[in-house]
């Protein structure tokens, strides 16, 4: 059996992705093993953006439907929680579900600031606000908006 002592190594690096891959040569063989990479796609980064969203959802519901409103920092601050909430989850979604157009996330998102609004109607510890759902509505609209405007600027370039 002939020895398997490494010939040579070669890192090949691309400019537009830092893909490396280690090429292995050996006596008889070659092997091609990538490198490890804290991202290797977008699938991945879809993946924890997918899990950042579920995460922020669960958060969302559960402020939102909790017996005690949370506590402000001043006098309707809640406007400012709605808008965080519902741009945060807007963001997160966009990332997350590339699949889906963002018109459609946007459209799901307003269904669910209503939905959040109407529950709390009938919870007796709880109030709706339309300036609740205008809020998160603006929220939605101007993350949605914003992504749009920077993706356009990229891709100009």
């Amino acid at each position: 059996m002939p020895s398997k002592s490494l010939a040579h190594r070669v890192f090949l690096t691309s400019d537009k992705a830092s893909f490396q891959s280690r090429i292995e040569m050996t006596d008889n063989q070659a092997s091609i093993e990538p490198s490890p990479k804290p991202f290797s796609s977008t699938k991945d980064l879809s993946r924890i953006f997918c899990r950042i969203f579920w995460l922020t959802l669960v958060f969302v519901l559960v402020m939102a439907l909790k017996p005690s409103q949370p506590d402000l920092l001043f006098p309707q601050a809640d406007k400012l929680y709605h808008f965080g909430a519902f741009a945060m989850l807007a963001c997160t979604g966009r990332m997350a579900f590339q699949f889906l157009h963002h018109l459609k996330l946007a459209a799901l998102l307003a269904l669910l600031t209503v939905a959040i609004e109407l529950i709390q109607m009938l919870l007796p510890h709880r109030t709706a606000s339309l300036m609740d759902i205008v809020f998160g509505m603006l929220g939605i609209i101007i993350e949605i908006s914003a992504v749009g405007f920077f993706k356009e600027i990229y891709d100009r370039k």
